[in-house]
């Protein structure tokens, strides 16, 4: 009878074992932080050319956002060639508040619903395109040597990261007039969405990423992000950054541990 019951229990063990999970060894978690190195560069802030009432003669800069100790926010972070997981579609919400467009970054899954609101007394509307980041020197870095999202070229002015997108798609565009104003959109196709107020608002920009695996996330203002359920193994992790550009670094996720990670820009050789 002992052996029969020990029997059993090795059998139990070696099933639980093989229904662990993708590979031997099942799943973990990935963090990491994003930061940028050196000095960040002094951006001025953005001219407001309507609604002067509400929004102000000028308006705060989101497209670099940087800590005191160099942590970078809104970074995109996306695992690349991990076998499809369990992808959940989501109810995300856009916000058009205080003549900005909040948050400035999010990521969700395909297939969910984005609500669009209006908190503002003002006309605002959101048109979103699906879009291609063009960059400036037509390569990926690896990690610890960022691209910079625009450069000095001999006597030209420096580069708008916006014009290295490359517009395929208009996806919706939406109108809301009135304050709390609320409209869905329903995010069918996976890709970067760059969103636009073309009520005059021309410093009004704006990303969405729609996902297709459940392995993507959005730096916080630490600079910090946290992928759960990974499966264990070697991945390639890739960041994006409208002004900083792209970094890939190859990630090795331990299952049933927390993998860690550090990400640096370089110093961009330029400023607005």
């Amino acid at each position: 009878m002992r052996f029969k019951a020990a029997s059993y229990a090795v059998t139990f063990a070696l099933l639980a074992f093989a229904s662990a999970g993708p590979g031997p060894l099942g799943v973990g978690t990935l963090t990491g932080v994003v930061k940028l190195k050196g000095t960040p560069p002094n951006f001025s802030p953005q001219p407001v050319a309507r609604d002067h009432a509400f929004c102000g003669k000028t308006q705060p800069q989101q497209a670099l956002v940087i800590s005191s100790a160099g942590a970078v926010r809104y970074a995109l972070i996306n695992l690349k060639g991990v076998a499809s997981g369990e992808l959940t579609p989501k109810r995300g919400v856009l916000d058009n508040r205080n003549c900005q467009f909040m948050p400035h970054l999010q990521t969700l899954p395909v297939g969910s619903t984005l609500v669009v609101k209006n908190s503002d007394p003002i006309l605002h509307t959101t048109h979103g395109h699906l879009v291609e980041y063009l960059p400036s020197h037509g390569a990926v870095h690896p990690q610890g040597q960022g691209e910079g999202a625009a450069h000095h070229h001999g006597d030209e002015e420096v580069e708008d990261p916006h014009r290295r997108l490359k517009h395929q798609e208009s996806l919706f565009n939406v109108a809301l007039p009135f304050k709390a104003q609320e409209l869905e959109v329903r995010l069918k196709k996976p890709g970067l969405i760059h969103l636009m107020c073309e009520a005059g608002h021309g410093w009004m920009s704006g990303y969405i990423h729609v996902s297709d695996t459940p392995y993507a996330g959005v730096t916080d203002q630490e600079g910090r992000f946290r992928l759960e359920g990974v499966p264990a193994g070697e991945h390639e992790l890739t960041v994006w950054h409208e002004y900083l550009g792209l970094l890939v670094q190859k990630v090795k996720v331990l299952s049933g541990r927390e993998t860690p990670v550090m990400l640096e820009y370089s110093p961009p050789s330029h400023a607005h």
